[in-house]
């Protein structure tokens, strides 16, 4: 059963953006975009709990909308995770390792990818219940 954690998944590809909804259904909600300035509208749109997106996507790429994301006040604080190539992790984007809870190195084996998806969901997911319990 999904949990209350909402997640935004972008990525260009469909068939990458099929198999991670697919993956992430079981543990949580999930939204999904092809593109990333529809997922910055939906961001501030719906707030999401966490956003996962493609680094090399066509016009807006990851690291774009990691940007606006974090420079909005209303959605600065939403954990973000990168997919991104092994050249792309290592020489474009690591001078954004502190604004982004985890990478995801590309191409990934599903289970693995999901897995550690599953531990920041999880992470989330229990800082809600803490922030909603009573007293």
């Amino acid at each position: 059963m999904p949990s209350s954690v909402k997640v935004l998944l972008v990525d260009d590809n469909p068939m990458v953006l099929e198999m991670l909804r697919q993956a992430l259904a079981h543990f949580s909600t999930v939204h999904t975009e092809a593109d990333a300035a529809d997922a910055l509208l939906k961001a501030i749109e719906d707030k999401p709990d966490l956003i996962i997106a493609d680094y090399a996507m066509n016009g807006m790429d990851g690291r774009q909308l990691l940007q606006k994301i974090k420079a909005r006040n209303a959605s600065a604080n939403i954990p973000v995770i990168l997919m991104a190539s092994k050249v792309d992790l290592t020489e474009k984007l690591k001078n954004v390792q502190d604004a982004v809870e985890d990478f995801i190195e590309k191409p990934f084996f599903l289970k693995e990818a999901a897995a550690r998806i599953k531990k920041v969901v999880d992470k989330i997911s229990l800082e809600k219940m803490a922030r909603e319990a009573p007293g």
